[in-house]
């Protein structure tokens, strides 16, 4: 997953319910453990710059020249 986000997903309807005394871990959607083990791998604080499919496969190439081969 590649977002502009710094942090893991979190709950954003909570967000505001949470503003005063925000403790992150309470609106986390999952943990880190939790997305290691469903395989998902984060890219945080980053943006997409390019998408190529030239060759069948997606590439892609972030904003800061990292390149993403076989998702």
């Amino acid at each position: 997953m590649v977002t502009k986000d710094t942090k893991l997903p979190y709950d954003r309807t909570q967000l505001t319910k949470q503003i005063k005394d925000l403790d992150y871990k309470e609106i986390q959607l999952r943990d880190e453990t939790w997305y290691k083990k469903a395989g998902v791998t984060f890219f945080l604080g980053k943006e997409i710059d390019t998408i190529d499919n030239t060759h069948g496969s997606p590439n892609i190439i972030l904003q800061d020249g990292l390149k993403i081969v076989e998702i």
